[in-house]
């Protein structure tokens, strides 16, 4: 499942529109968001047409996740016994080696092995080495930039503004011709992000 959630997050849509054609026009697609959102537990309604959508969006935004050595038993859910960090907190969607080795190093429950149905051979020694990772700057690491939805009026900005840059334009000069346009610096930002991206 993770593999096709990458191949997922791999598409790029360069506006709302153009996510909501394809996510119309394309069966397969849907049906992948549809099995993708039940597999991570996102919540799709059936009749609303903006759920695939939002589903869409959730998935997208989801850190890429390793093949865990450990597997957390359905309907388990294991809160941070340290911090109460909801990020922190460990099911059977989002269990990754860290995570489990988290909580059997720091619960204060002995029986915590119990709500784990699979765990390695030599988890002893893991907990012994196990270093939590520090919050890492490299790109690897990082999870995927959400796409930049684009208004029409956005879009038809982008061609423009790729040429401004192309002519040796600053950002600064850019941004005040955007604003004579009546562009505020929210949606200046967002022209700028996927005009720098081509």
């Amino acid at each position: 499942m993770i593999e096709r959630l990458k191949i997922l997050q791999s598409e790029k849509f360069l506006s709302a529109p153009e996510l909501r054609a394809k996510i119309e026009s394309d069966s397969t697609f849907r049906s992948e968001i549809k099995t993708l959102s039940k597999h991570f537990h996102i919540e799709i309604y059936e009749g609303c047409g903006d759920c695939l959508f939002d589903a869409y969006i959730k998935l997208f935004k989801l850190k890429n996740m390793e093949v865990s050595k450990f597997k957390v038993k359905a309907g388990a859910v294991l809160y941070d016994p340290v911090n109460k960090d909801l990020s922190k907190v460990l099911t059977a969607a989002n269990c990754t080696d860290q995570l489990a080795l988290y909580h059997l190093k720091h619960s204060p429950n002995p029986k915590i092995r119990e709500y784990f149905s699979v765990i390695p051979d030599d988890v002893d020694e893991l907990i012994e080495n196990y270093k939590e990772e520090k919050e890492s700057k490299s790109p690897k690491n990082n999870p995927p930039k959400p796409p930049v939805i684009l208004t029409e009026k956005e879009l038809a900005e982008v061609e423009a503004v790729k040429a401004l840059f192309s002519e040796g334009k600053t950002n600064k000069e850019v941004a005040e011709l955007l604003k004579t346009k009546e562009f505020n610096d929210k949606e200046i930002g967002r022209i700028f992000r996927v005009a720098k991206e081509k």
